[in-house]
């Protein structure tokens, strides 16, 4: 089966009040802290001779959210749920301090209770309910007994209203279960005030207002990249009294405060930051717990909201790795267009000849392209069914592999589809053959020929070398690889471990790979993805050093020919930060206190590159000294330069107007021309510079 692209629309939401005679089950505030200082901070940024004014913010069209909501069991009710969507949220209930929230955009969300209730007796049934997004809530009324009986309720409202109805009980009735049930493709609904009140004026149901539940200790939000004026920190913790404390990417505190939480959920509203790089840590003065500590990003842009997304912009993942699960949601925040993901041939073909896509590998690849991301697979590695579980290289096992890659294509139907991963890197190739040149050229043949035939609109792309590896590459193309190559691919990891020398090497390999192509290609081009490149922020020793040197990989290589840049990779593959592999990642794993991925620095300088020159096409780049850099990307007034030094050099660019001067991390300010010119002084973090600019020199 194919994966369509599609966001998901016209979603409707239900909530069924079910009671069902003789069965057994039922479903089912927040402190708002202000600050108590307001700690202005120092900001880093390139010193100017002209005295930058801050850009105005705009004013807030929306408030930050004032609900939150945890995953919670409740006193009385029995879940249905095994998806979850069964949430306690506090901020803004119909009664007390907590509602239930249930949310079925993961499949249907549950409560129930059963009643003791008299035969033949009429009883009260009541609740309060008000949609929880911006489609209309069905709300239904069923009672499953010898005659059926059903009420319907539509809203669309967002305000609480009541509604209520008489029940008789049949005349062996002595149980009534009350259920509550949310149906629908997607959606989500609160509820409050659950009653059933006998003739005595007693009241059945227990807990009917959802007061009394059990959920873990955590950060309740479920993304940490919030746009500007809507950000908020949600925290579910049981505790009298919580202090908390917010400081800007340099560690210098802006806002501090104090909570005492309203049925254990509490809302920290932030919407008075502006676009930046934030961390959080939350505490209970009582020290019964450890801290809560966590990163967040606030944007200008929304940038899963663009007309169109910029597949120059890409990321590698584990997409059938547990904890990249939803990933596609983050990728999208940070405005990637497009991610790599490898598919292994022995997780599909686990019965020889068949191909059983796994559940984890095609909800993935779903949520990847229900985030509007274009999905590069990796064709790889190797199958026990073949050549004794090497990587291929008799007839029948280079005829199985190219199957399955063609496959693997018709199940995605993806756009392009890369073969192998590093075959000139011996730790991952097994070949009886060998990693040599002639052995991946057998493996490309057999694969590019299959996938032209059966589907000729597939790039193929390859042989994604570990390291650019010329030697190997010219041998390819000498073999005629580029016959079969739409796309050529490799992964320059040609820096000196722990030299921290950034990204400028780029600059002569990508010059010499256009050559070298062009040397058998007829003097043509042929594109270049960079299919993997990253530094580890272990190997750089801090995350600012890993971001610095992602801002300029990439700017250097869209502006020296590259069509595709991938990052390696989007989420570290480990918890331990000293660990060199698994710290490639943009963004921190969840936790069981911070559930949901945490964007590091090189998260925040990737947003900002794409806010600035996504869409963008390379137009120029200045001419300054062996240490600086400066690309263009757009024309006229819409022009952006990519802006850095490797070491401190002050520039001048001509300019006859103010030029909006934005930082790595999203800081803006205004640069008033000064006899003409506005002068910068760059050091390693990029700036990007937008507007008309004339000649740029380095100053003496």
């Amino acid at each position: 089966m194919s994966f369509a692209r599609r966001l998901r629309t016209d979603a409707k939401f239900r909530l069924v009040v079910l009671l069902v005679a003789g069965a057994s089950a039922l479903t089912t505030g927040v402190a708002i802290a202000g600050a108590v200082g307001l700690i202005q901070g120092p900001r880093s940024g390139p010193e100017t001779t002209a005295e930058p004014t801050p850009t105005p913010d705009p004013t807030p069209s929306v408030a930050p959210p004032t609900t939150a909501a945890v995953a919670a069991s409740f006193s009385g009710w029995s879940s249905e749920s095994p998806s979850a969507g069964v949430s306690a949220e506090g901020g803004a209930p119909a009664d007390g301090a907590i509602a239930l929230l249930l949310d079925a955009r993961n499949g249907a969300a549950s409560l129930s209770q059963p009643l003791e209730v008299q035969p033949g007796t009429e009883y009260s049934i009541s609740i309060s309910a008000r949609a929880a997004g911006a489609e209309p809530a069905a709300v239904s009324l069923n009672i499953d007994a010898d005659e059926p009986w059903t009420q319907l309720i539509e809203t669309d409202s967002d305000e609480w209203q009541e509604y209520s109805w008489t029940y008789v009980t049949g005349s062996d009735q002595s149980i009534l279960n009350l259920r509550l049930t949310a149906n629908a493709e997607s959606g989500s609904i609160r509820v409050d005030s659950a009653r059933a009140i006998s003739p005595d004026g007693a009241d059945l149901v227990q807990n009917g207002s959802f007061e009394q539940y059990e959920a873990a200790r955590q950060l309740t939000n479920t993304s940490l990249v919030m746009p500007t004026h809507q950000a908020m920190l949600g925290v579910a913790w049981q505790a009298p009294l919580l202090a908390w404390s917010i400081e800007d990417h340099t560690g210098a505190q802006l806002k501090s405060g104090e909570v005492s939480p309203a049925g254990g959920i509490s809302v920290l509203p932030l919407g008075d930051l502006s676009q930046g790089f934030y961390s959080a840590t939350i505490a209970d003065p009582a020290g019964t717990a450890e801290p809560i500590s966590t990163t967040f990003m606030v944007l200008d842009k929304d940038l899963t909201k663009r007309d169109s997304v910029d597949d120059r912009f890409g990321v590698m993942i584990h997409v059938d790795r547990d904890y990249y699960s939803q990933s596609g949601a983050i990728a999208a925040q940070l405005g990637f267009g497009t991610v790599r993901t490898d598919v292994r041939w022995a997780h599909v073909e686990t019965t020889q000849g068949q191909y059983d896509f796994p559940e984890n590998l095609n909800s993935g690849i779903h949520d990847l392209e229900s985030n509007r991301l274009d999905v590069l697979p990796v064709s790889a590695f190797r199958n026990p069914f073949y050549d004794n579980n090497r990587v291929p290289s008799s007839d029948e096992a280079l005829a199985a592999y190219a199957s399955y890659t063609d496959a693997l294509i018709a199940q995605y139907g993806v756009n392009a589809v890369e073969i192998f991963n590093e075959f000139n890197n011996p730790p991952v190739n097994n070949s009886a053959c060998g990693p040599t040149p002639e052995c991946y050229m057998q493996l490309l043949r057999a694969n590019a020929n299959r996938v032209h035939e059966s589907h000729p609109g597939t790039l193929v792309v390859g042989p994604a070398n570990a390291h650019k590896d010329d030697a190997f590459l010219t041998s390819l193309y000498q073999q005629g690889a580029l016959d079969y190559l739409d796309v050529v691919s490799f992964h320059p990891y040609d820096y000196d471990y722990g030299d921290n020398k950034g990204a400028e090497f780029l600059v002569e390999s990508l010059n010499q790979a256009h050559d070298r192509i062009k040397e058998y290609n007829n003097g043509e081009s042929k594109p270049i993805w960079l299919t993997e490149l990253g530094w580890s922020s272990t190997l750089v020793k801090t995350d600012e050093l890993q971001a610095d040197y992602l801002v300029r990989a990439q700017a250097i290589s869209l502006g020296n020919g590259v069509e595709r840049f991938y990052w390696y990779d989007l989420v570290n593959d480990h918890l331990n930060f000293l660990d060199h592999e698994g710290n490639f990642g943009l963004v921190r794993r969840a936790s069981d206190t911070v559930p949901t991925f945490q964007p590091k620095l090189a998260a925040m300088a990737q947003a900002i590159l794409v806010s600035k020159i996504g869409g963008k096409t390379y137009s120029a780049q200045d001419e300054l000294n062996a240490v600086s850099y400066s690309y263009a990307f757009g024309s006229g007034e819409s022009t952006t330069r990519v802006a850095w030094a490797t070491s401190p050099t002050t520039v001048s660019f001509a300019a006859k107007s103010a030029v909006t001067l934005t930082d790595q991390y999203g800081a803006v300010s205004q640069l008033e021309p000064v006899k003409g010119k506005i002068t910068v002084t760059l050091d390693g973090q990029t700036v990007y510079l937008d507007g008309t600019l004339g000649p740029a020199e380095v100053v003496e």
